[in-house]
């Protein structure tokens, strides 16, 4: 009996993970260090420019903006669609709904690159981490559809996103954190 219930558990818990999303494609330049974010934060608002939204009744995206609020790890950045006059750095996150075509790379110097849809009802994104026109970091992710930006499914497939984006380790340091970043 414990066998079964054990089998029965494991199922389940497999079963869950269909709904859950899956972050792939982690593409770090060698610029990025983690001590961006909070450059990035410290500025101010960060600017989000987001394509493909496929909410049609958010037509002006405040309903994945406030989804994608607080959901990086490190000083927490606020997201705006309004850009900053005077921004010197130009921080911002690029976020583009749809599966990327083949040679597709760099949103933050084409933000206008076509995406299809994705496949079996689901509900893909690219997002990128932007200096000016140079890319930080990159990273795709794939997760059950959404009918709404306030589903708990969307709101998970952003998070799970924003965070893979924004990675805490230095990548010439061997993967360790260190400093006040950490």
């Amino acid at each position: 009996m414990t066998r079964k219930l054990i089998a029965v558990g494991t199922i389940l818990a497999l079963a869950g993970c269909a709904d859950s999303p899956t972050v792939y494609g982690l593409y770090r330049n060698t610029p990025y260090y983690p001590t961006a974010v909070a450059f990035a934060a410290g500025a101010g608002d960060t600017l989000a420019v987001i394509r493909n939204n496929p909410f049609p009744s958010d037509r002006d995206n405040s309903g994945v903006l406030a989804a994608m609020q607080g959901q990086n790890l490190g000083p927490r950045l606020h997201y705006t669609q309004t850009p900053r006059p005077n921004d010197t750095y130009s921080y911002h996150v690029v976020v583009v709904f749809g599966t990327q075509s083949t040679g597709v790379r760099d949103l933050c110097r084409n933000s206008e690159a076509a995406f299809g849809t994705a496949p079996g009802g689901r509900m893909a994104a690219t997002a990128a981490f932007c200096l000016g026109n140079s890319m930080l970091t990159e990273v795709s992710a794939i997760g059950p559809g959404a009918s709404q930006p306030d589903d708990p499914r969307f709101k998970q497939l952003m998070s799970d996103m924003l965070v893979a984006l924004f990675p805490i380790d230095y990548p010439d340091r061997g993967g360790n954190c260190i400093g006040a970043s950490c």
